[in-house]
């Protein structure tokens, strides 16, 4: 909940005291609305305006303040003048958290918490080679991947890469990349040994 006290400061008539508050408290009513609105105050607001005695003051007052809050996007409520004397009023709160603003989702998992798993990068980049080795001729390839999926393929699965060289007639490098996301890979296609012998002297 947040209380806003209006009171006249250097404001002071000399003529009459109610239309030194009503003219303290239109002024008020106005700026009241400016400030939540840059401020993004929401939820129940109270407003303790000067004391006015008479009613036509006391509607005014509502109604500067209620075509103030017309300017405003989020939807506002203006209750009224409470027994009290008081201007009650509710916001929407249509603040968004201080992370969304300072955050951005993870370019890498798109903002899930979680990467695919080495054993998962393995198997998609044995389906891209196989879809290479059906739309092109080619006598092998060399494969960048991240060292953690490097080493999951050679060490654990490395019948799995003769497996595949076989059944694909395809001669398959594994090459460690530790600039690459671990998601990341990349597949270079070989037309022959020679081929593949300049590639690893280049990218030593």
């Amino acid at each position: 909940m947040t209380v806003i006290d209006v009171n006249t400061g250097k404001f002071v008539g000399s003529k009459d005291l109610e239309d030194t508050v009503l003219k303290t408290n239109l002024e008020a009513a106005q700026e009241i609305a400016h400030q939540i609105r840059l401020r993004d105050i929401g939820g129940i607001i109270i407003i303790d305006f000067i004391d006015m005695t008479q009613e036509e003051s006391k509607n005014k007052v509502l109604e500067v303040l209620k075509n103030a809050l017309k300017k405003d996007r989020t939807k506002t409520n203006v209750v009224g003048f409470t027994g009290l004397g008081l201007v009650e009023m509710t916001r929407k709160k249509v603040r968004s958290r201080l992370s969304s603003k300072l955050l951005k989702p993870c370019p890498y998992c798109h903002g899930t918490g979680r990467v695919y798993s080495e054993a998962m990068i393995v198997a998609r980049v044995e389906k891209e080679i196989e879809n290479m080795v059906k739309t092109s001729k080619i006598w092998g390839v060399v494969v960048e991947v991240h060292p953690n999926v490097a080493r999951l393929w050679t060490e654990d699965g490395e019948k799995n890469i003769e497996i595949l060289e076989k059944s694909l007639d395809c001669k398959i490098y594994i090459k460690e990349n530790y600039n690459l996301h671990i998601e990341e890979s990349a597949v270079h296609p070989l037309v022959n040994q020679q081929v593949a012998e300049k590639f690893f002297l280049e990218n030593k």
